[in-house]
Formats: C-alpha cells, sequence, structure tokens
C-alpha cells in the first residue's frame, strides 16, 4: 500500500522518531517472542500514531500519495523561457495548475504544506504560496494575479509542470 510505504519513509527520515520501542519480555529461559509483547509493541505505534505527532506524519504521507502524477507529464515542445511567460501574461494568457498534474496543499498548525508530484513543495513565502492555493483550486490566474510572484519562481513552476499557461488567441 502506497501510504504504508510514505509513512516508512516520513518516519525513517524524523531524528524525532529514533525512540526505542520497548519490549517488555518475560524473564523466562525461552526464545519464544511473547504475544503480549507483540502487543505491547503495536499500542505503543498505536499510541504514537493518535498522537499530533502522528497526525502530521499520517497528512504529510497522505499528500505525497496523493499528489504523485498519475501520467507522464504532457510537456509542450516548446517551453517558454521567462521574458516570454511575461510577455504572454501581460498579453492576456492565464496561468492553471496543470490538468496532468496533482498541486494540492494542506493546512496544519504550522501554516499551509504544498504538494507538487509527490513532493512537499518548501521554501516559498507567503505570496507564492497564496497564489499555488488558488491554482491548486483550480482559479485561472492572470497577469494581475501574480504581479506579486518573482517571474524566475513562475517559469520555474512552469517548466515543474506545476501550471499551464493558457496563451490568449
Amino acid at each position: 500500500m502506497q501510504i504504508i510505504d510514505s509513512l516508512a519513509d516520513i518516519a525513517t527520515n524524523d531524528s524525532d522518531l529514533f525512540i526505542p520501542i520497548l519490549l517488555p519480555q518475560a524473564l523466562q529461559a525461552s526464545g519464544e517472542l511473547q504475544a503480549s509483547s507483540i502487543n505491547a509493541i503495536k499500542d505503543q505505534l498505536l499510541q504514537m500514531l493518535q498522537s499530533e505527532r502522528g497526525n502530521d506524519i499520517i497528512r504529510q504521507a497522505v499528500s505525497e500519495v496523493v499528489s504523485k502524477r498519475q501520467y507522464d507529464a504532457l510537456m509542450p515542445e516548446d517551453t517558454l523561457d521567462t521574458d516570454e511567460l511575461m510577455q504572454a501574461l501581460a498579453e492576456g494568457a492565464t496561468l492553471q495548475a496543470d490538468y496532468s498534474n496533482r498541486l494540492l496543499y494542506s493546512q496544519t498548525n504550522d501554516g499551509i504544506m504544498l504538494y507538487a508530484n509527490g513532493q512537499r513543495i518548501d521554501g516559498l513565502d507567503e505570496t507564492a504560496v497564496a497564489v499555488l492555493v488558488r491554482l491548486a483550486n483550480g482559479e485561472h490566474l492572470n497577469s494581475q494575479d501574480v504581479t506579486d510572484v518573482d517571474a524566475d519562481d513562475l517559469s520555474e513552476w512552469l517548466e515543474n509542470g506545476w501550471v499551464w499557461i493558457d496563451i490568449a488567441e
């Protein structure tokens, strides 16, 4: 199951989760792993998953799996450079989330987390996050909507396949 794989990957890379799981074993001369020990470990895992940290891990795992591209990207043969992109927007083109892409976001206690193509998008300022949220919600944005976003960032989003430009006829 993809979500279990994603949970395992996240847990493996989270130093906060490097907590020893206590294995209560009866003091006896036996190599048998007791059913009570297995149940104790299961209880510890369930307790972690039902915590706030567990909620964060599950949210991230689900977001990564759901945002993975299901099909190969349909990349245009001719890509626009930054200047051409800005010129097209100035002439009435609009940006939208690439329909073959999975751009989504999740509201957390730390703010909005964005995902595209199975990866969390980090390092964005609030303006860029707000624009990507609008795109994820299906809006078609014009040049006025993206005025405060760095042109190179817009170009990178296009190159990454997060957004698609609809050129005005």
